[in-house]
C-alpha cells in the first residue's frame, strides 16, 4: 500500500465528517459536516484522524513523527492532546503522558454556541 502524506490537503466536507464521525466524538457534539471541517480548516496543523480500516499500519506514527517536527521547526515545545476513548496507548508509546490530576489545564462545556452560554 502506497500511502501519500499531504499536510496542506483537507478531505472534502463530507469525506471529513465521516472521517471525525469514527471517533466517536460527534455523537456528543452534535456537529454538521460544515462545522466539523471548518474547525479542522482553521487548525494549525495539528489535527489527526487515521481511519479505522488503515489503522496498525503504521500511518498514525507517521502523521504524529511529522507533526511533532513541525511544532519544533515552530519552537512548540509542548504538545497536548485529547484522544479518542482507548487509543491513550498509542500515544504513549509515542512519548506522550498522561498528566496528573493536578497538572494545568481545564475544560468547560457549553450546552450552546457561545460563550455566554452556561453550561
Amino acid at each position: 500500500m502506497v500511502v501519500s502524506y499531504l499536510p496542506d490537503v483537507m478531505p472534502d466536507v463530507a469525506s471529513f465528517a465521516r472521517l471525525f464521525d469514527t471517533t466517536g466524538w460527534n455523537a456528543e457534539y452534535q456537529l454538521t459536516p460544515a462545522a466539523i471541517h471548518e474547525a479542522a480548516s482553521n487548525s494549525w496543523y495539528l489535527d489527526m484522524i487515521v481511519d479505522p480500516a488503515y489503522q496498525g499500519r503504521g500511518i498514525g506514527s507517521r502523521i504524529l513523527e511529522m507533526m511533532n517536527a513541525h511544532a519544533a521547526a515552530h519552537g512548540i515545545r509542548d504538545l497536548q492532546l485529547f484522544s479518542a476513548r482507548g487509543k491513550d496507548g498509542f500515544y504513549r508509546r509515542h512519548g506522550f503522558t498522561i498528566r496528573p490530576d493536578a497538572a494545568p489545564g481545564m475544560e468547560i462545556k457549553r450546552s450552546g454556541s457561545g460563550f455566554g452560554d452556561r453550561p
